[in-house]
Order: C-alpha cells, then sequence, then structure tokens
C-alpha cells in the first residue's frame, strides 16, 4: 500500500488519502520505474577522462571550434562560481601538468574531439601542446564570472576574423543547450528539459494509477 497526499480528495488539513495499489499497477509501476532509473544511470555514468569540470570547460571550447572550422584569435570563457572554484587548480589531463580553465579550454580548443564526450582530450598530442603552450603564453583565453543561479553553468566564446562562435553548456558535463555562429542559431534546447530528472523519474508513472477513476480510498 502506498500514501500519497492527494489535495484534490482530502476534506481537511489533516486528512490523507490512501491509494490501494493492484497488482497490474504494481507491475506497471515497477516497469516504469526501472526504466527511468536505467536511463538516469545511463545518463549520469559516464566514462571521463580526469576531473569533470576542466573536461567540460575543454568538451564545449572543443564544440566551438569545430563550428567556428579554425584555431581562433581570443577566447573568452564564463563560468558559474561553482565551476570556477572546481576548475581553477586542477590539473588538465593529456597536457604535461598543465592546470587551470585556460588550459582546459585551449587544450579543448587545439586537440580536442567533442565525439569523445567527457574524453575530449584523448587525441591531444605533443604538437597540440606546443600550440597550447604558445596561446597561453599570449593570453589568448579570457575567463569571466558568469553572472547565473546554476552551479553547472558554462558559456564559450571564441572567434576568428569576422566569425564568432558561442557554445553554452548547462546543467550536465556534456549539456550543450546553444550553439550560435555569427548570430545564427545551430543548436537551441529548453533548459529546463534535464531539470528534476530525478523527481520525473519517480513520479511519471503516476497516469498509470488513473486515480481520478479510483473508489478504493480510504481515509
Amino acid at each position: 500500500m502506498i500514501y500519497f497526499d492527494y489535495k484534490s480528495r482530502v476534506k481537511s488539513k489533516n486528512e490523507i488519502s490512501t491509494v490501494c495499489l493492484s497488482a497490474e499497477d504494481r507491475r506497471v509501476m515497477q516497469k516504469v520505474t526501472e526504466k527511468c532509473l536505467i536511463y538516469i544511470l545511463e545518463a549520469e555514468l559516464v566514462k571521463a577522462l580526469g576531473c569533470t569540470e576542466p573536461i567540460a570547460i575543454a568538451y564545449a571550447s572543443a564544440t566551438a571550434k569545430r563550428y567556428l572550422g579554425s584555431i581562433p584569435e581570443k577566447i573568452i570563457i564564463s563560468c558559474s562560481g561553482n565551476i570556477m572554484k572546481n576548475a581553477k587548480a586542477v590539473m588538465v589531463p593529456m597536457t604535461e601538468g598543465m592546470k587551470g580553465i585556460e588550459a582546459a579550454s585551449i587544450a579543448g580548443t587545439v586537440g580536442g574531439d567533442p565525439d569523445r564526450g567527457l574524453e575530449v582530450l584523448t587525441t591531444v598530442t605533443e604538437q597540440d601542446l606546443q600550440i597550447v603552450r604558445l596561446m597561453l603564453q599570449e593570453k589568448v583565453c579570457q575567463v569571466e564570472l558568469l553572472d547565473t543561479w546554476e552551479k553547472l553553468h558554462i558559456v564559450v566564446r571564441m572567434s576568428q576574423e569576422k566569425n564568432e562562435v558561442k557554445v553554452e553548456l548547462l546543467r550536465s558535463h556534456l549539456g550543450i543547450v546553444r550553439i550560435e555562429k555569427n548570430g545564427g542559431s545551430f543548436l537551441k534546447r529548453n533548459w529546463n528539459v534535464r531539470k528534476n530528472l530525478q523527481i520525473t523519474a519517480v513520479w511519471i508513472w503516476i497516469p498509470y494509477l488513473n486515480l481520478q477513476n479510483r473508489s478504493t480510498f480510504k481515509k
């Protein structure tokens, strides 16, 4: 037996309705819940190379460079405070000890492969690192604090001559929600797609119960 605070059936503030589930309801509920939990695990348990915050920056930068089509003259990384805190002094994989947001972004830009997800930097070569060091010396990359309520929020802007690309990553280390080039939109996703995914997974089976038509409520 499962208990709900089902307000449309409650006559007083202290009264809680009880929904009695049939065997078929429990079977359906279990199946849907299992599918939702598997979906969450598949979405969250992803192979990653190194600390996920600098890797997310490298991934967003590699994606931006793909749309830009060339090595940028200027990169601006805007990060939420939580990302900046966690990535600022972390060693970036495949860079021979380089640290920080700038190194992560430039390494992803120069040698990263966004098709590899959180293993984006596995394709970085020694030749790429030489370019990364040069770009770090020339201070091609600038880091800004992003004004956002989100804990995981990264915006990458990079430019080359007259071309400019903007990539926005939100709530997930691979969660790119916006890609723009020269004002045109290549990708724009609803920001609320992944919000409260765990809550959705738990409650998604409720329509199967058809609560409005049940007569098995008890005080």
